[in-house]
Formats: C-alpha cells, structure tokens, sequence
C-alpha cells in the first residue's frame, strides 16, 4: 500500500532502527530527526503488516502527545482511507490497520502499565529518565511489558549529564552486553537540517553546552539541583544587550589564570527606570592582565574607553597572574587604560557569596531590565549552571568542574555589588519614574 510521507527516512537513521540488537541507545543531537522517523517507521510498520503489532511511545509530558500526533502521524495517515485508521485522542490510541499504537508519558508511569509491546520508544530519554524516578520508569515499568511479546525498545534523546540520569547509566552499563546497541549521531549529521543552520546554532553556545546538545555527549554538569542563581531565566538573555557608544561603559574583572574574564555592561536610569545590559565579554586562557587590556583596546572605541568605570575582584592574589613583574594586577589596569583613579568602584573586600547570593537573585527577579546578550556564552553558562553549596557559597574545589569555576559570574556579581547594592532595601528607586 503506498502512503506518501511528509519525510522519507534518512538511510542512517533506518539502520539503527532495523539493526539487530533488541534494545538501541541513541545518544543525539538536537534537529536530528530521530523523533518524526519514528513515527515514520511504526506507520510504514503497521501499513506494511497483516499481523497485530502493538507499539508504546513514552513521552516527556501528556501535553506533548496531541502535538506529535498531529505533525508527525496525522500529516501521513491523512493521506490514506479514514477506515483504515482511528485516533483516540481521549485515550492516546492511534489504530492503524490491525496495528495499534499507545501514547503515554513519563509523568503519569502509573497509567503505562497492564500491556505488551512488540516495540517501544522512549522520547527525550536524557529527561525521562533521570533520577530514581528514571531508573523506577525503566526497570520497573517499561522493561517488564517488553517481556511476554518479546519487544525491542528505541531509547533515544539528547544527553543530559553524567550524573543522577540513568540514560547515561543504561550507557555506561550495557557496554559489551549483546542485546544492547549503542548509537550516535550529531547534529551535523541531521538529514533536515542544513549544516550552516548547525553551525549558526553552535556559535550561539557555550562550548560545553554545544557537546551536549549537537555532539551528543554526555558532559558532567547537566542540570544543577542547586543553582547559585536560580532566578536566573531565558528572560534575562536577549539581543536588546548590545553596546551603545552614548553610554558609559562598566569593565568588571575577575583575575585568575585560566581563564581570566572581563564582563562589559552598561548601567544607566531613564524615565522606564533603571537598565542593566552586559553586552560583551572577554575570556582569557591563561590569563594575562596585559592580554586583557589589548582585548578591550581592540573592541571599545579611544573615546569610550576614556570614560569607563572599572570594578571587579578586589584582592587580584589568585595565584599571582603578575608575579614577574611585582606590579598588582589593578595597577596594569590603571595604565594599561589610562583610568584615573576615581573611575575604580572596586571594594577593599570582595562581598561574600554567600550574602551577595540573595542580592543577585533578587535582582534577577525584579529588576525592570537586566539582561544579557547570548553572545556572552560562559557568563550565561554560568549564571544558569554554577551550583551553589548548602550555606549559599559556590564550592569552588574542581576547576574541571564547570559549574564550580564562576569566573564570569563573578565578575556580574561585582557588578551588583558595586553598583546596585541597595537593590532589595530601594527596589522603588530602579523602577519606572
């Protein structure tokens, strides 16, 4: 019987789903396409066969299914005679000739249990089964309903961190184990998506969160259970974040050697109340003060840089970035930018951070206009990820840990601290005239 498809299968994607290991692992990246070639492959399935196959597709969340359902199958079934199929949109069935396809999700695992399948799909797997509850979803309710039919199972989803995500320990334990395959594709190998489109995407990533998200693999951050800044939103990014020459610019540094980072913002207080844009950064490996300084030199007008406010760490003695010339790390500041003295905003002390923590997090919820621009990839990075400790400190005992470094997010802190100090007690004052 022939049915014209909105897609036809990419033939690297058709060769893990006939491959011959009874439960496949597919770690992807985004825009791959693995989700609508399923749904593909089960229509083509059931169209194609006499006999009464039943098939499970596990979603992240109920409200999810309507819409797979409607772009994915209903754009091929459409096509065929409406007697041949029959959508139970109350239930989540799909009936296609004898076949018959049940939806459910991860949030409500008590209503997947009681039936058999011949081939089940687990979607958005690096968030379905994270956590006890991930492990409890797999073990204890869907492998069991593989059994009496002797079913195969595609689990397949963007990775979402190494730890407390039983995707990555189905991954990590079922090396070697005939019955399981393991697959990969990145997003450069999507067949729906240009690869220009991929790289446009990338550039717009932290470096980490483009291993995760196009290279498909499993980094060591993931999600943080406890962020150091959790008001922190995709409300907060935005384009808007961009430098204006007519306005002053605040450089808040954070001295270390690798990296060493220096945040660029402007701050100001108009008849809309007070804005707070950072606009760019600039990320230093093995940090140099005078690298730096050549940086900013290099992307701020002479005339802007003669009007900038600088503030940032304020004790600079992180492993001494200057120890061969003795001179501190503000003092090249200061002649490296030629800023007087009275343009320095930086305290004798840095604020704790554990007390600074309620201040950033309130700014982040209340201020009229704070943003960032995504090209700021590791503040963003870290103001999203960086966890914070049991007191409101940030354990800073790894630097391979990602969320443990907050170079840039300390430089924004800085920012707060200098410049908005009295956010929570004068929240009147920041807002609209």
């Amino acid at each position: 019987m022939n049915v014209e498809l909105p897609i036809v299968n990419d033939p690297a994607i058709a060769r893990i789903f006939r491959a011959r290991e009874r439960f496949k692992l597919l770690r992807k990246g985004r825009r791959v396409g693995a989700t609508r070639s399923k749904a593909n492959d089960w229509i083509e399935l059931a169209i194609g066969s006499d006999l009464e196959k039943k098939f499970l597709w596990v979603d992240t969340v109920q409200r999810n299914i309507d819409r797979y359902y409607e772009r994915f199958f209903w754009k091929a079934l459409r096509n065929l005679p409406k007697q041949l199929w029959e959508w139970n949109g109350q239930r989540k069935t799909l009936r296609i000739r004898e076949s018959l396809i049940d939806f459910g999700s991860a949030e409500r695992p008590e209503n997947l249990e009681g039936f058999g399948y011949d081939d089940m799909f687990l979607n958005e797997a690096g968030i379905i089964l994270k956590g006890d509850a991930g492990r409890k979803l797999w073990d204890e309710t869907l492998r069991p309903m593989l059994s009496d039919r002797e079913g195969t199972a595609l689990i397949a989803g963007v990775p979402k961190g190494l730890r407390d995500n039983y995707f990555a320990t189905l991954w990590e334990t079922t090396q070697g184990n005939p019955l399981w395959g393991h697959y990969s594709m990145t997003s450069y190998e999507s067949p729906y998506v240009r690869q220009e489109e991929v790289a446009a995407m990338e550039r717009d990533m932290h470096p980490a969160t483009a291993r995760q998200e196009i290279y498909a693999e499993f980094i060591d951050y993931a999600t943080t259970d406890m962020p150091w800044l959790h008001n922190f939103t995709d409300g907060n990014i935005s384009t808007e974040a961009v430098f204006r020459p007519s306005l002053p610019v605040v450089l808040s540094f954070d001295f270390n050697i690798d990296p060493m980072v220096v945040t660029c913002h402007h701050l100001w207080h108009d008849s809309k109340g007070h804005h707070w844009h950072t606009f760019d950064e600039i990320v230093i490996p093995n940090g140099s003060v005078p690298a730096a300084i050549e940086a900013i030199r290099g992307r701020l007008p002479a005339q802007v840089l003669s009007n900038i406010l600088v503030t940032g760490d304020a004790t600079s003695s992180k492993r001494d970035i200057n120890a061969i010339d003795h001179r501190s790390s503000w003092m090249l500041v200061k002649q490296g930018l030629k800023v007087s003295d009275s343009r320095f905003k930086v305290p004798r002390t840095n604020p704790s951070v554990a007390t600074n923590r309620e201040l950033c997090n309130y700014i982040a919820y209340a201020h009229p206009d704070c943003k960032v621009n995504p090209k700021c990839k590791t503040l963003i990075f870290e103001l999203r990820y960086t966890e914070a400790a049991p007191d409101g400190s940030i354990p800073k005992k790894s630097r391979n840990k990602l969320e443990q470094r907050a170079d840039a997010l300390d430089t924004w802190r800085y920012v707060a601290n200098a410049f908005l100090p009295d956010f929570i007690e004068k929240t009147h004052k920041y807002k609209k005239s």
